[in-house]
């Protein structure tokens, strides 16, 4: 029996059917499709945003530790004895130190002075040859009716570009002598600042200049630190010196080995005297009895002086010669020799190489004057550590042969050996 052909309008309600089937089934993929899509790009900007975040706090961190940082260099500056007055390229004033405060009073003091001009006079010079440049030999001024040294001070880039203006500011003295000395030692202080303190500016910048919400430049964070603490080192050092002028040197004693000491400073110090080329030969003598009671930071610190210059002053293939023993005399005392073949000293400027920040006028074979960095401290530094240990720091030199420091200090006397 045949079965009989659906109508033309069952054909159309089932095909009608389908469509809506197809068009409801499409709405759900359609729905789910995009719920999933909004919860992918929900989780994306959470992942994001916690990212984000991560950024945010390290960043507030190291910004919090960058200005802890800045805060120390701050009072660095205000423990400066010379007043400091830094201005920008149109000649106003950025900042001032403490120093500079008392020394200039008000800022109408300021502005009706010959400091003023100071800057005008030099304001053409542009370009320059290195990051801290002197425009001038220190000149007195009147300044609120009382006499004040100011020397002016451009302050480059690294390429030479003119940035700014440093003044230098100290009250004048009636001492001849004092004035050269200090006039002498704020040239010296502003070219050992100068590697620290460009650095430091740029670097500051860099970071200032940055997006609020950009990650850490972590490579600038890291030079600004390194060269604060080339800053704080320098001013720990001066804080020490001017202890040592004072006689209140506060030492740490304990017993120190100097073998241990002496390797130690070798260590330290044979890149230097690879790259001059010197030969460096090291003898000890009763290794096993060369202990002394110090400080080990402040002896370490003269020994270093000592050895520092030897590799400075000695011309390029010298040799250095260190020897340490027990010199048995009543009491025994142990030395340390450090003996060079270098340009020697003259005997003009012996009598005063310990004085602090004597710097003599040494020559090389050729006649040139050697001049390495440095504020002429460290002989005095050497003496006054082994004197404060109860010792004595002797020079012996001859120009164009070499020189020979011998410290000599307490052997330490332990009870076991007390009693054999």
């Amino acid at each position: 029996m045949a079965t009989p052909s659906p109508s033309p309008r069952d054909v159309g309600g089932l095909v009608r059917r389908i469509q809506q089937f197809g068009s409801a089934t499409e709405q759900l993929f359609s729905r789910l499709y995009g719920t999933l899509s909004l919860r992918h790009a929900q989780e994306k900007r959470g992942q994001a945003r916690h990212e984000l975040e991560k950024r945010n706090r390290r960043l507030r961190r190291l910004l919090r530790q960058r200005g802890m940082r800045l805060e120390r260099l701050e009072a660095i500056l205000n423990n400066i004895s010379e007043g400091i007055i830094l201005q920008d390229l149109n000649g106003s004033v950025i900042e001032t130190n403490a120093a500079a405060r008392e020394i200039i009073g008000t800022d109408r003091n300021l502005w009706n002075s010959e400091i003023v001009r100071l800057f005008t006079n030099f304001s053409h010079v542009q370009q320059l040859s290195s990051e801290l440049t002197p425009l001038d030999q220190p000149r007195r001024l009147m300044v609120a009716n009382r006499l004040v040294n100011a020397q002016v001070v451009a302050i480059a880039d690294s390429h030479g570009q003119r940035v700014g203006t440093l003044i230098i500011l100290r009250p004048d003295t009636a001492d001849d002598s004092i004035h050269k000395v200090k006039a002498s030692l704020v040239e010296h202080i502003s070219h050992e600042l100068r590697t620290p303190l460009t650095p430091l500016r740029l670097a500051s910048e860099m970071l200032t200049a940055a997006p609020a919400d950009a990650p850490p430049n972590r490579r600038m964070l890291e030079l600004l630190s390194r060269n604060v603490d080339i800053l704080e080192r320098m001013v720990n050092e001066m804080i020490d010196i001017a202890a040592m002028s004072s006689g209140i040197l506060t030492m740490q004693t304990q017993a120190v080995l100097l073998e241990d000491m002496v390797m130690d400073l070798y260590d330290e110090y044979k890149e230097d005297i690879a790259e001059a080329h010197h030969e460096i030969q090291i003898l000890f003598k009763d290794a096993d009895r060369l202990i002394v009671q110090a400080d080990p930071k402040y002896l370490r610190w003269a020994l270093s002086n000592v050895l520092k210059n030897s590799i400075q002053y000695t011309e390029p293939n010298g040799r250095i010669y260190v020897r340490v023993g027990v010199l048995n005399s009543d009491p025994p005392h142990v030395f340390i020799e450090v003996e060079d073949t270098g340009v020697g000293i003259s005997p003009d400027d012996q009598p005063h190489v310990f004085d602090l920040f004597f710097r003599g006028k040494p020559r090389g074979k050729n006649g040139k004057l050697i001049d390495p960095r440095g504020l002429g401290q460290g002989l005095y530094v050497a003496r006054s550590v082994a004197e404060a240990h109860g010792g004595s720091l002797r020079l012996r030199s001859e120009v164009g042969k070499g020189s020979q420091f011998r410290f000599l200090l307490p052997l330490y006397q332990q009870p076991a050996l007390m009693a054999d």
